[in-house]
């Protein structure tokens, strides 16, 4: 009998057998990993043992060839990767901060769909690679949103990030060009749901709906909104705004502008004016700043330029001085590592 074997890696340490085992072979049930545990089927170190053992780093699981491919194929089990470059902000042991190019989705959304998920996973794998853990995003774009995205390198890296996260100690900057001519600061505090699909949604697509009361599944949702330069598009008006959100909710950058009554441009899902450009529409996750001295070790902003999309459009709809004061929320990023 064909055994395949797996090195366990510092992320699995001390980790339950069955538990490891789930991260790489999702599709067996749990009872039948017990039996082939019990039969001798998966080993460890060469020697039967038990489905409750704690993992050793440098641990060596032996599987039998037939759970791992029950068809008895052997297909590359890796996920795609369409080769198209993807521009690196920041790496350590710990991050993989890229900025997220346009049309794209962070995961897929259905089978077969291409994902910045299936491209990390291949192209970045880890140094520390470990059985049970995956570099993953950390945070969500929408598939048409650009900017700073972060994923995983590591268990701890993937934890402390979600903390801050949770603590609300990172800042995330965004920008964006909206209809309408917004002249003074605004703070929107609205209570977002999901809205019901129709048989003309796009599968996997899902627009959100905003209201001032809670309701009985709405969520808080807060955004501040600051007006850089006003422009024109075929006539119509439109700002340059920068925009920080406190809460992170689907859709809540698109769907609270639209219902203050300044839908992003070319937005049309959420009532925008159609426009002909090369994206859809535009908003950028220009910044992410973490607060000094993390165990990250990471630089306290991270900032991801324009889309070169993004840089033609406002060069043909704004001019020379509302281009200037646009210049300065466009500073070139780190580009450290440390590796």
């Amino acid at each position: 009998m064909r055994f395949l074997q797996y090195e366990t890696g510092p992320n699995d340490r001390d980790r339950r057998l069955d538990r490891v085992l789930r991260t790489f072979l999702p599709d067996t049930e749990l009872g039948e990993l017990y039996k082939a545990i019990r039969k001798g089927l998966i080993r460890i170190n060469d020697k039967k043992t038990a489905q409750n053992y704690r993992i050793q780093e440098h641990d060596v699981i032996s599987v039998a060839e037939f759970l791992v491919h029950p068809d008895g194929s052997r297909k590359d089990t890796e996920p795609g990767d369409d080769g198209r470059e993807l521009e690196i902000l920041f790496r350590n042991s710990q991050l993989l901060v890229i900025n997220k190019p346009y049309d794209i989705p962070v995961q897929k959304a259905q089978k077969g769909q291409l994902s910045l998920d299936d491209i990390i996973r291949t192209r970045y794998r880890p140094e520390d690679h470990s059985l049970s853990f995956n570099p993953g995003p950390l945070h969500r774009l929408d598939k048409k949103t650009t900017g700073v995205l972060c994923f995983s390198q590591n268990l701890t890296g993937a934890r402390t990030f979600s903390e801050l996260i949770q603590s609300h100690e990172v800042t995330k900057t965004y920008v964006a060009l909206l209809s309408g001519v917004l002249d003074h600061d605004e703070t929107w505090t609205d209570f977002i749901t999901k809205a019901d699909q129709d048989d003309h949604t796009p599968k996997g697509f899902h627009t959100v709906s905003v209201s001032e009361s809670a309701g009985p599944e709405g969520k808080e949702s807060i955004t501040m909104v600051h007006p850089i330069a006003t422009g024109s598009h075929k006539g119509n008006p439109l700002t340059f705004a920068v925009i920080r959100i406190l809460t992170g909710r689907t859709h809540q950058i698109r769907s609270q502008c639209a219902a203050h009554g300044y839908p992003l441009l070319g937005d049309t899902a959420y009532g925008g004016p159609a426009i002909k450009a090369s994206q859809d529409f535009f908003l950028h996750a220009l910044t992410l700043s973490f607060p000094p001295d993390t165990s990250l070790d990471i630089p306290e902003e991270i900032r991801a330029p324009l889309p070169e999309a993004f840089k033609t459009f406002i060069a043909a709809n704004f001019d020379g001085e509302n281009r200037q004061k646009i210049d300065f929320f466009t500073l070139q990023p780190y580009n450290i590592t440390t590796d």
